[in-house]
């Protein structure tokens, strides 16, 4: 993790990132939730697992999770997409194998399940989903199915992040988590619900 202030961090921290909060010798840690019309921070604290409030002026000091792939200079905008591509395993979604004559982009893949016959439309990005990509994987998952229209074609979205608010416009949304061990970087691919209720503790804060 950097180290940073509070004054950056309520510039720069995003929903889904990794941060802890640092006062004396107190330490919160937890991932971004939101924020509220009033500036404070929402997010899910791993100490209870409940969403709080921060208000980061009463914190000394933020520390941020250095493993965001779009925030890391060593790594390439198309590295998930080429990892993915390399081992579509990766996915959880079977032994998957690439469509035969199907086009590929700087984003997306077309990968063939053999023993089911589903064809995944596979949109990748760094960051957190957003409406481009939302748009880009539902015009994919068109297009394959007008080029294969006897074939189950499903849409899937792969980001570092699916917040709440899109998930229920996901049909298949697969959240790539990234940690750093040594001079790399771990990769780890977990399928999201659509709905993900969370309960809300109240505000925190070190002063």
């Amino acid at each position: 993790m950097t180290q940073i202030s509070p004054a950056i961090a309520a510039i720069v921290l995003e929903e889904g990132d990794r941060f802890a909060l640092l006062a004396g010798g107190e330490e919160r840690t937890g991932t971004v939730a939101g924020r509220t019309d009033t500036g404070c921070l929402r997010f899910t604290d791993d100490a209870t697992g409940r969403t709080v409030l921060a208000d980061l002026s009463h914190w000394d000091a933020v520390r941020l999770d250095s493993t965001r792939l779009a925030r890391r200079p060593d790594i390439r905008p198309h590295w998930l997409r080429d990892e993915i591509a390399a081992d579509p395993g990766l996915l959880g979604l079977g032994a998957l194998r690439h469509a035969p004559l199907s086009p590929r982009g700087i984003h997306s893949l077309i990968l063939d399940d053999p023993a089911t016959g589903i064809r995944y439309a596979v949109d990748v990005q760094h960051g957190s989903c957003d409406e481009d990509q939302l748009a880009r994987s539902s015009a994919a998952a068109h297009a394959e199915q007008l080029r294969s229209p006897h074939t189950t074609v499903v849409p899937v979205v792969v980001a570092e992040r699916i917040p709440a608010q899109v998930r229920a416009r996901v049909e298949l949304g697969i959240e790539a988590r990234a940690t750093a061990v040594g001079r790399g970087i771990s990769l780890e691919l977990v399928p999201v619900p659509k709905d993900c209720p969370e309960p809300f503790a109240g505000l925190i804060g070190a002063a």
